[in-house]
């Protein structure tokens, strides 16, 4: 007995979720500014410094200031999988790229709505 798909089917609905959800992440990704994802600022140096350090942990002092902050002491599994996946591409502009602002107003209604969580460039230069 051979079963028809319909509409109904869990392989249509799973298919259909699959689409709509990468239509939505990748809408999401476009239309958000570098950097400005929850602890986005402090992931990327530290994958950074996995794929130019051969994926070797970085050290762990809790008097040296890093710029991947507490991110380095974070299980590494996504970080080594995130510097293999990147290890290809040029990141040597990183502190070029990454300016934190110095003063965000993060989660607070203020009147200069000073929100950004770094400085944007408003021309991105490309190298060829």
């Amino acid at each position: 007995m051979k079963i028809k798909p319909t509409r109904n089917n869990p392989q249509h609905l799973f298919a259909l979720l699959i689409v709509v959800y990468s239509l939505m992440a990748g809408f999401y990704a476009v239309s958000t500014p570098l950097y400005e994802v929850n602890d986005e600022l402090w992931h990327a140096p530290m994958v950074h410094y996995l794929a130019n350090n051969g994926l070797a942990l970085p050290p762990q002092d809790p008097h040296i200031t890093s710029d991947w902050m507490q991110q380095g002491s974070q299980p590494p599994l996504y970080y080594l999988i995130s510097a293999i996946l990147t290890a290809g591409i040029n990141t040597d502009d990183l502190e070029a790229v990454r300016r934190p602002n110095p003063h965000p107003d993060l989660g607070l209604v203020t009147p200069d709505n000073n929100k950004n969580v770094v400085i944007h460039h408003s021309l991105v230069m490309v190298q060829l």
